[in-house]
């Protein structure tokens, strides 16, 4: 279920319109996980989240300095992946 809420959460950011202020006012976004305290080995909703930014979006997110238990997607890195797919929605 965390899976499909991130999706939907980076969706809605990568293929809204510039029109949508609530969206592109934002200066990065925060997926809270938690730490992995009940997990045996390494935190498991940490580790899925992270993997599905980088391989589904190419996001480079990172693990909050304050709070080890949250995820930090940067706008520039949003931004960064917009813009791609934007170019590919161009170049025929």
């Amino acid at each position: 279920m965390a899976v499909i809420a991130v999706r939907r959460q980076i969706e809605k950011m990568l293929y809204s319109s510039n029109n949508n202020k609530s969206s592109n006012d934002a200066k990065e976004i925060v997926f809270i996980v938690g730490k992995g305290k009940h997990s045996t080995d390494k935190p498991i909703l940490m580790q899925t989240i992270l993997q599905l930014l980088q391989e589904e979006y190419g996001i480079n997110a990172c693990i909050d300095e304050n709070n080890a238990g949250r995820i930090r997607v940067p706008k520039a890195s949003i931004d960064i992946v917009k813009q791609k797919i934007e170019l590919d929605e161009i170049t025929p």
